[in-house]
């Protein structure tokens, strides 16, 4: 289920998704739901996307492992959190650099005569083909 929602402050999107495992031992008797909120928002000013991520593990039968599914289950979405961050933030950082990226003006290139200094000329041909 995906759900869109703008208002004049802001937007956010709501992805859920519920999977069965049966492969797994018991995976028949449990299936964990998930419920990803993205909202565009700033972060220590920047601006940024905030990602909320609530996660329920629904039993369809009734087993004497609900606590280790549970924990288990609890477990493996920290390692997926962490990892779906760190992604995010190497997906942002490329996107602001690309987005947001500023080429300097050149500075105006002075021709060598017998008063100017070489080594000036010289550094400033190189500051043109710097791109920082």
């Amino acid at each position: 289920l995906f759900v869109f929602c703008r208002t004049p402050d802001s937007a956010l999107l709501v992805v859920q998704h519920a999977s069965c495992t049966p492969g797994v031992p018991y995976g028949s008797s449990f299936r964990v739901e998930l419920s990803f909120q993205a909202s565009v928002g700033l972060s220590n000013g920047k601006p940024g996307v905030n990602l909320t991520i609530h996660s329920h593990v629904h039993f369809l039968q009734s087993t004497i492992l609900g606590r280790i599914i549970r924990s288990t289950a609890a477990k493996e979405l920290a390692k997926f959190s962490e990892l779906l961050n760190t992604k995010l933030e190497e997906a942002m950082k490329d996107t602001v650099k690309s987005t947001h990226h500023v080429v300097p003006p050149k500075p105006e290139r002075v021709l060598p005569t017998p008063a100017h200094n070489t080594a000036a000329v010289t550094s400033s041909a190189a500051n043109e083909r710097s791109p920082s």
